[in-house]
């Protein structure tokens, strides 16, 4: 996801701009762009329990897997992740 957004995978700059949508929020083509208290993060979660978002204002990957359905969700996890980050200064 970090490379997608950073323009390192498609060949072109508008094949890009059909996945993100220049910024809007909500499905484009595989990706969510999700807010996280004011972070745009750009990613997928996945059927089981798997997840990824990018957060390019922070230059910041948050990646990983679940392995109970008991769980707390993907989405739940990168903003606990998150929290972390904003109270260590990361």
């Amino acid at each position: 996801t970090r490379k997608l957004i950073k323009g390192q995978v498609l060949k072109t700059e508008a094949m890009l701009m059909a996945m993100t949508g220049r910024g809007t929020s909500g499905y484009r083509l595989g990706l969510f762009c999700t807010d996280f208290g004011g972070r745009l993060g750009w990613g997928h979660t996945g059927f089981w329990n798997t997840f990824v978002f990018h957060f390019p204002s922070m230059d910041l990957t948050i990646s990983g897997g679940i392995q109970s359905h008991h769980a707390l969700k993907g989405v739940q996890l990168v903003e606990e992740v998150l929290s972390v980050v904003d109270q260590n200064g990361f």
